[in-house]
């Protein structure tokens, strides 16, 4: 059996790491954001990147069976 302070220090070692990582991601997405701002069509890229498509067209869809 695992000694409670081991797990606790375990715990406490995993805890760091996470915030480490996870304030290095916040930093790496700061930094993509401000080049992000840098480029004329910021804001579409930014859309696009998250996985929102973009239109294709503002006309509407023709069905080729109609």
């Amino acid at each position: 059996m695992i000694s409670h302070v081991v797990l606790g220090d375990v715990a406490a070692e995993r805890s760091a790491t996470l915030r480490l990582q996870a304030e290095e991601f916040r930093q790496a997405k700061k930094a993509d954001s401000a080049r992000a701002e840098r480029r004329p069509d910021a804001r579409s890229q930014m859309r696009w990147r998250r996985g929102v498509s973009r239109p294709r067209s503002l006309e509407p869809a023709i069905d080729p069976a109609h």
